[in-house]
């Protein structure tokens, strides 16, 4: 039997070198050998809260709405704004927790965490989802292998669930957002999973990931304007 976070989790890796945030080695196309992740340039942060705020709802309008209808527990993530702003969010998403679209765009996902036991949520996890974002970052990025979680999150009406959720990349117009794919694992706090039950869940995230990705995709392409602001590097 399993007890959240499961082995691997949460573990940001570049495509096809399993390398973590600050190793050196070749951790994807074009990154020179022997550097290291953090010392490769980033695209920078948009920060100016006036201008987060235009980036978000641009985001929104341009990409994040490609979510609104789909039934899969999906969130679309700009990292490049400040605070990794969440600018698209799915119906099933939405069904999931009780948040309405309103309350959930500009927000950072932490917003699930609140009224969470403090004891109960995974630190680690927390810190490797901030170096992943970091890492979507790079400039010349081309993808990261997807990460993962198992962390307790909270619903409008303050229920409380295990989300095991799936992080990874969806590059649109040479401009990295971050998608995230969320499977309810348990109800409460303090269920133990078996480990092919998390397996399952998993895999099942992973194939979701790829169609919602492919949509997003498939209709930016199909669509006439820039995606976010256009391309930043």
């Amino acid at each position: 039997q399993l007890r959240q976070p499961w082995p691997g989790s949460m573990a940001p890796q570049t495509a096809g070198m399993g390398a973590q945030a600050g190793d050196s080695g070749q951790g994807f196309r074009g990154q020179p050998a022997g550097q290291r992740m953090s010392d490769l340039p980033r695209l920078p942060l948009v920060s100016d809260p006036e201008r987060a705020t235009q980036t978000i709802q641009r985001g929104y309008r341009t990409i994040g709405v490609l979510l609104d209808d789909l039934e899969d527990a999906a969130l679309l993530v700009d990292p490049l704004c400040i605070d990794g702003r969440i600018i698209g969010v799915s119906a099933g998403f939405r069904k999931l927790t009780g948040y309405s679209r309103d309350e959930i765009l500009g927000s950072n996902c932490r917003m699930m965490l609140d009224g969470v036991p403090e004891v109960a949520i995974s630190r680690s996890s927390r810190k490797n989802i901030r170096d992943y974002c970091d890492m979507c970052r790079i400039i010349g990025l081309k993808d990261i292998s997807e990460a993962h979680a198992l962390q307790p999150n909270r619903r409008s009406d303050g229920s409380i669930f295990m989300n095991l959720f799936l992080l990874g990349t969806c590059i649109v117009d040479s401009r990295p957002f971050i998608l995230s794919i969320s499977v309810v694992m348990a109800e409460g706090l303090g269920g133990r999973l078996k480990q092919a039950e998390a397996d399952k869940a998993l895999e099942s995230a992973r194939e979701r990931f790829k169609v919602v990705r492919q949509h997003i995709r498939a209709s930016a392409a199909s669509s006439a304007g820039g995606v976010a602001g256009g391309p930043t590097g």
